[in-house]
């Protein structure tokens, strides 16, 4: 794939790996990373792609998911502020805006794009959360969302990965058999901080870093850093979120 240009970042299949950092004096600047801890790490955003399995299946998503972290990153750059000049952040919401959010990303990358269409499941009549199609190439994504705190150890971050990810491969078997396509199941899981000060932050995101990298088929990661974190209503920080999608 050539280079892609989405909003401010840019970015290759080859390398999608892009770090934002934020200087002190509150300028942005973007840098291209190889895969590697920089210097100023203490500063930088982290944004990339892994396909860990069935390259076969995934790596045609691969460009979809590279577009992903550039639509939440700039749907927070272009939505209007609330009235205390606070940005509506993506990873405050749940699971349809977040589905949303993919699925435009799809669009952008070529796929046929239907969310929340009727179709029958194996108990019952429903909606698929994401259909997304292009030639001969059909996926079925059944979706979930929630929040994983980090700052009560790597246990912790395990038991929500491994609830929410089954979560979503539930929903997606519970699709009958006879759709012509692949059934996936996604997740996202955006991670949250609770405690009011930095000590240990470094610590705990590079393990949920760790730890979400290698949880699914393919992952899309994007984890802030300290002074990237916005904060919600309720006190906690907010270092980003992961999509997760495997087949089942």
């Amino acid at each position: 794939m050539d280079l892609q240009t989405f909003g401010r970042g840019r970015i290759s299949r080859k390398s999608p790996t892009l770090v934002v950092g934020k200087k002190p004096n509150g300028k942005s600047q973007l840098k291209r990373m190889q895969g590697l801890k920089d210097e100023e790490n203490e500063y930088m955003t982290h944004l990339k792609v892994y396909i860990n399995n069935d390259n076969d299946i995934f790596a045609p998503l691969e460009p979809t998911l590279v577009s992903w972290l550039h639509v939440v990153r700039e749907y927070t750059y272009r939505a209007p502020k609330d009235k205390d000049g606070n940005p509506d952040y993506f990873s405050f919401h749940d699971e349809r805006p977040q589905v949303g959010f993919f699925a435009i990303a799809a669009w952008l990358n070529g796929w046929a794009v239907l969310q929340e269409w009727g179709t029958k499941k194996k108990n019952s009549s429903g909606r698929n959360d994401l259909w997304i199609g292009r030639g001969q190439t059909q996926f079925f994504i059944e979706a979930k969302q929630d929040w994983c705190r980090i700052d009560e150890g790597g246990n912790r971050i395990d038991e929500d990965i491994k609830k929410y990810f089954k979560a979503a491969k539930d929903s997606a078997n519970n699709l009958i058999d006879e759709l012509l396509g692949k059934k996936i199941a996604a997740a996202f899981i955006a991670p949250l901080w609770k405690q009011t000060d930095k000590p240990d932050f470094e610590t705990a995101r590079e393990l949920w870093i760790q730890k979400i990298s290698k949880a699914a088929d393919a992952v899309a990661l994007i984890a802030p850093c300290w002074d990237e974190c916005p904060i919600d209503n309720k006190s906690n920080y907010c270092i980003g979120s992961a999509l997760l999608l495997g087949k089942v």
